[in-house]
């Protein structure tokens, strides 16, 4: 399997991610249930605007994350950077709700009513990818991490 299809399918079936934010000028980070865009392009999490990392990337939109599909030897994880931000195009909400509440058994439903009504306290917020690289020691042991390209 090529290391962008492998990718894919560990951000699919992987449910917690860890979201690194600045708070302060320090780092911090935070775990965080998502769901992934199918192209690789974007992750999704669920979050109140008033939790430490919406604040802080209020101030600063730039993030990096982590993804551990492995947790024992030898290393399989995804890393990837980029750009975070609320979203607010609905037809964006209604796609990235159905695919969560397809992976979290329906833990979001009725979700999007309440987030157009304006009468939710969770908002979306999506990463943006900048950089993504798969680090699979099992795979890809001797060119691990491998950088994705996703144009």
């Amino acid at each position: 399997m090529n290391p962008k299809e492998l990718a894919g399918r560990y951000m699919e079936e992987g449910k917690v991610m860890q979201l690194a934010t600045l708070h302060d000028d320090q780092p911090r980070a935070n775990s965080l249930y998502y769901v992934a865009s199918r192209d690789l392009r974007f992750v999704y999490w669920l979050s109140e605007a008033t939790r430490r990392h919406s604040l802080d990337i209020v101030k600063n939109p730039l993030v990096g994350g982590a993804i551990v599909v492995k947790a024992d030897l030898p290393v399989v994880g995804i890393q990837f950077s980029g750009e975070a931000s609320k979203v607010i195009d609905h037809d964006e909400q209604k796609e990235v709700l159905e695919q969560y509440n397809e992976k979290y058994g329906d833990t979001a439903k009725g979700l999007y009513e309440r987030m157009v009504a304006g009468k939710n306290k969770h908002h979306l917020y999506k990463i943006a990818i900048r950089e993504l690289e798969l680090f699979d020691e099992v795979n890809f042991l001797d060119e691990s991490p491998v950088s994705i390209s996703l144009s």
